[in-house]
């Protein structure tokens, strides 16, 4: 005997299962959202950490003491796991030279002004 449901029934099952779909596209796009925004902020953190970094080798004179600039560069390494490598360069008449690197043997990164 097949199940025959009236237009009560199809019309609560409609309306369930609108609300269930509508349930789990908000969660996925929540989830979305809040990993975006998760992302963001440590980016804009870890941006503020190396500008930090960058104004404290300057004030101190950390170019005339590379020891010093590398000691900082790698404690903010050792306190970021997402942080592999800093590079910090030194705008000379030149051009561009590596003063400090936390990763020797590694491809040196790019120079960003």
């Amino acid at each position: 005997m097949p199940l025959r449901l009236n237009l009560q029934w199809k019309v609560l099952l409609l309306v369930a299962g609108t609300t269930t779909l509508i349930l789990l596209v908000s969660a996925y796009l929540h989830g979305v959202i809040t990993k975006s925004l998760i992302e963001e902020y440590r980016y804009d953190d870890a941006v503020k950490q190396v500008v930090t970094v960058a104004n404290r080798a300057q004030t101190r004179g950390y170019f005339n003491t590379p020891d010093d600039l590398l000691q900082e560069i790698e404690f903010l390494v050792n306190s970021r796991p997402d942080f592999n490598q800093i590079d910090v360069y030194q705008t000379t008449s030149t051009g561009e030279k590596l003063v400090a690197t936390t990763a020797p043997n590694s491809p040196r990164l790019p120079y960003l002004n």
